[in-house]
């Protein structure tokens, strides 16, 4: 009632808290403002808090809501009942504020937390604190200690995380989910043997599950030459570019161009005596050596796999589904508010849309779909090839449009329809350098949806105050069919 009526804010309550199936009772003032939603799956609840302003933790008896430290992932700050049996150690000053079980300060609280809203640094606090390889270490130090008797531990290991099992063999034990079995075999590009030890650590699994590829050096000008003549376009002098500067026509582009192209041509040349190749399911899975994936990625991937067309190219399981990759025209609407994005989006003002479609080619996609049909995804770093059609990504790379990245290459062709390409609706694996911005870590599983901001230009997000950045991707494009008059998708 205090929030409702004298505060005005609106709000979501999600559960279920008795056994015929009610969530809690809401006072009269909260019935226009609060949404009782009694079930929302892990995906739909990251939406929701990705929408608000603060998480509301009013119960007593709750031993560690792990609902806090994925509001915290999220940035989110906590109002949390004092008496709370577990979970109270995650606040501070950095993560939000207590109130008293009998609520005799919990107006000051609610109004401190308002207050200071933009002071509060949930996310660095959960990073620094906890994650995998802090908790894996913790644990790895704990079973030495207490179970050297029946436990031996490789001595070069530091973490020890739980995973889900893996076949010998390198294949996923897919058998609950579909009767089929796929082959696959798994590569990592990249250009340090380190940077791949930091991979097969991070990735929980063994150096014998995935192969090695020593990537190509862009700054050799050599390399650099080849990719021009495989893709067209004019030369250039590698010396003329700061060294690692990573320009979308320059070395760096070059070498992950080349790199990813070697990989697939030898793979086609030694297709036609390996086993791969000729069975009905099987995929090659390439990354490049920041991936950094689920736990059971393997089971994830495959579980798509089973249900794609037997005539996709390549699956995509990390990257960015751009909806809007035309210039902005900077065009400033009258009103900012959510409802007039909608009628921004559908009157063309942010260009043309080339966003991922459901299996039945509609662009009413959901996060439940087995899988997308990509229409344009950049980032290379998380994909599969089909061993059957393998051919046909062979003549996306070698086709003379110009040099330009291997990402930006893959993503005109899926968009012509020349490249049967498809992606994962949740984004199985990220890049290193994105995790502590993008991907909450709060105990080494990130599933989630495809990051909602990546689709819009950072001005629609300024000019659009009433819209979170964050949650645009999920929130408009999952929204529903647009009318007739719509001219820009989604």
């Amino acid at each position: 009632d205090i929030m409702c009526r004298e505060m005005g804010y609106t709000g979501i309550v999600m559960g279920i808290v008795d056994s015929h199936g009610e969530s809690c009772d809401l006072p009269p003032s909260c019935s226009e403002k609060v949404l009782k939603v009694q079930y929302a799956n892990y995906f739909e609840s990251l939406d929701y808090m990705r929408q608000s302003k603060f998480l509301l933790l009013p119960q007593v008896y709750d031993a560690s809501p792990r609902v806090a430290v994925e509001a915290m992932s999220l940035n989110l700050p906590l109002l949390m009942n004092s008496e709370i049996v577990g979970g109270w150690k995650y606040i501070n000053e950095q993560t939000g504020e207590f109130f008293r079980d009998d609520m005799s300060d919990f107006r000051d609280s609610l109004a401190k937390l308002m207050s200071n809203l933009d002071t509060y640094s949930p996310r660095s606090y959960v990073n620094t604190n906890y994650g995998s390889k802090k908790a894996g270490a913790k644990l790895r130090s704990f079973v030495e200690e207490h179970f050297a008797d029946r436990v031996i531990l490789p001595k070069r290991s530091e973490l020890l995380i739980p995973s889900e099992p893996i076949a010998a063999s390198g294949v996923a034990d897919t058998s609950q989910d579909s009767p089929e079995t796929i082959s696959i075999k798994s590569f990592v590009v990249g250009t340090h043997e380190s940077q791949f030890k930091d991979f097969v650590q991070a990735n929980l699994g063994s150096e014998g599950e995935f192969n090695w590829v020593h990537g190509e050096n862009g700054w050799d000008q050599h390399v650099a030459d080849e990719w021009v003549g495989l893709a067209g376009g004019p030369t250039f002098d590698v010396s003329t570019y700061k060294p690692f500067e990573k320009d979308q026509f320059g070395p760096h582009a070059a070498g992950c161009y080349m790199s990813h192209y070697k990989l697939i041509q030898h793979l086609d040349e030694v297709g036609e005596h390996s086993h791969l190749a000729s069975a009905a399911s099987s995929a090659y899975i390439v990354f490049e050596d920041d991936a950094r994936c689920i736990r059971g990625w393997q089971n994830e991937v495959l579980k798509t796999m089973t249900a794609l067309p037997d005539d996709w190219d390549i699956l995509f399981f990390g990257g960015r589904p751009i909806s809007y990759f035309h210039k902005f025209n900077g065009t400033k609407p009258g009103t900012s508010t959510p409802s007039s994005l909608r009628h921004d989006i559908c009157s063309g003002m942010f260009g043309k849309a080339r966003g991922p479609l459901a299996p039945d080619g509609s662009r009413n996609i959901s996060n439940h779909d087995p899988y997308w049909r990509a229409s344009y995804l950049v980032h290379t770093h998380a994909y599969a090839v089909n061993p059957r059609r393998i051919e046909h990504v062979l003549k996306v790379l070698e086709g003379k449009q110009g040099h330009e990245p291997i990402d930006a290459r893959f993503a005109k062709a899926m968009d012509s329809g020349m490249l049967a390409a498809y992606m994962t609706p949740e984004n199985i694996c990220e890049q290193s350098s994105l995790m502590s911005d993008y991907t909450p870590n709060w105990d080494g599983l990130n599933p989630q949806p495809w990051l909602g901001h990546f689709g819009f230009p950072p001005e629609a997000v300024k000019q659009h105050p009433g819209i979170h950045e964050a949650h645009m991707w999920g929130r408009i494009l999952l929204d529903g069919e647009d009318s007739p008059a719509c001219v820009g998708v989604y």
